[in-house]
């Protein structure tokens, strides 16, 4: 069969622009580092977008009068979620982070007329803005101080005056729900410079999810049934807002830190439409993306590491939707104490994205490079394809099919062997898997 019926998605190259760097890598191997902030909008459906409307077409105010701004806010509103929901979304878009003072460590204005006429402030003057307009609303709200895992946390290192934080509690029809409006408003850069980025996961985020990064110095501001210590929050998995969006959980490993032989195993579970790649890094390195081979298995995803040599790395794990853009978002990380004692894995087999795409599952072998002229088992689970081949040198060996399963072996050669699949309505083989023979 002519190589030109076979889709190689090694020739079709695409730019990945990303807010820390760009990107242009092969289609055939996944974004190893996407967006590592994203706005979570779309999260409530457009719930609040009278709301949100209503606030955008605020005329200036240059007076500095909080109270008629605070009226003017909330007047055509008689929710008190819609109330809340409208002082959020004005000081998200409307006050920046004091960048200046968090650099030099010095004092910013806490005092809410300050901060109005300044229009800047860091995390206290956001949560005490935030508290006075909610009572001059009519409603109750709360400072709370507390640690966070924000722009200076480090995995491992323990909650110091570098991690303090403030956030608000606000009562809504007799409840206490949370919020962060600094985070809200956007982040900080590698430049520590403040880029504004309205992010609506931290407006009235769910208790359990809001522990994940928020440990308030007061403990029943939890507002959990069973509270978390500070050992367990420091111990946690670091996850970002992204792991909650794409309703992702834990399923083997739920502390940070990990202790492995050279190569580990790691259990997410997560919807059908979510797909996860990861990336090994060491130090500011990025490894190989050969170290890693995440697939799919049911509700779980199996993520597969090896660790070239006896060092401390980070395991970073990112996700997508299937009717999202080629762009995989930050969702994860994991420190992982390796010790590299001789495993067999120097690597795995190189993914492409049918793989991903048709939910196919490969059982053997994981080894990347395979010994020439070794006969070689091979079985894997590719849904809906009619045949599934191994392409070295235009020469195909088939595997036998029985449902979704495919299995048989195949005498290694020299070079590049391509693992493909034909699927129904297609006369191209598209390649799933590439093995080295050496």
């Amino acid at each position: 069969m002519n190589r030109k019926y076979i889709q190689n998605f090694r020739e079709r190259f695409f730019d990945y622009r990303v807010m820390k760097q760009l990107f242009s890598i092969s289609r055939s191997v996944f974004p190893l580092l996407i967006v590592l902030i994203f706005s979570l909008r779309p999260l409530y459906g457009g719930k609040y977008d009278q709301v949100d409307r209503h606030v955008e077409s605020i005329p200036t105010f240059t007076d500095n009068d909080l109270l008629k701004l605070t009226h003017y806010l909330v007047s055509p509103f008689d929710q008190q979620e819609e109330k809340v929901r409208a002082i959020y979304h004005w000081i998200t878009t409307n006050i920046d982070y004091d960048i200046v003072a968090y650099r030099n460590r010095s004092e910013s204005v806490t005092e809410p007329a300050e901060i109005l006429e300044q229009r800047k402030c860091v995390c206290s003057g956001y949560a005490s803005l935030f508290k006075k307009m909610a009572e001059l609303a009519g409603m109750e709200a709360q400072f709370i101080p507390g640690y966070s895992k924000g722009y200076n946390y480090q995995m491992g290192k323990l909650f110091d005056e570098d991690n303090m934080h403030a956030w608000n509690a606000v009562r809504i029809d007799g409840d206490w729900r949370l919020l962060d409006a600094t985070w809200g408003a956007g982040y900080i850069d590698d430049n520590q410079q403040f880029v504004r980025s309205v992010n609506d996961y931290y407006f009235l985020t769910p208790p359990e999810q809001f522990i994940q990064s928020h440990y308030p110095k007061d403990i029943p501001w939890q507002l959990l049934d069973r509270k978390v210590s500070r050992r367990e929050f420091e111990e946690s998995a670091f996850v970002k807002p992204t792991f909650f969006a794409y309703a992702l959980e834990t399923v083997s490993h739920e502390k940070y830190r990990i202790e492995s032989g050279q190569a580990l195993q790691i259990k997410l579970e997560g919807p059908p439409d979510v797909q996860l790649v990861a990336q090994i890094l060491h130090g500011d390195s990025k490894q190989d993306q050969e170290l890693t081979f995440v697939q799919r298995n049911g509700k779980y995803f199996e993520i597969n590491a090896v660790f070239p040599y006896t060092a401390t790395y980070i395991l970073r794990l990112y996700a997508r939707r299937e009717n999202e853009s080629d762009q995989f978002r930050w969702v994860m990380d994991y420190q992982v104490e390796a010790s590299a004692r001789g495993h067999q894995i120097l690597g795995y087999p190189e993914i492409f994205s049918d793989f991903i795409d048709h939910e196919a599952f490969l059982y053997s072998p994981l080894e990347r490079r395979l010994s020439n002229g070794k006969q070689v088992n091979f079985k894997i689970r590719v849904k809906g394809a009619e045949q599934v081949a191994m392409i070295c040198n235009d020469q195909f060996t088939f595997l036998k099919k029985n449902g979704d399963h495919f299995e048989g072996p195949v005498t290694i050669q020299p070079g590049d062997q391509f693992l493909a699949a034909q699927f129904p309505g297609s006369k191209y083989f598209q390649y799933l898997l590439r093995y080295v023979g050496w």
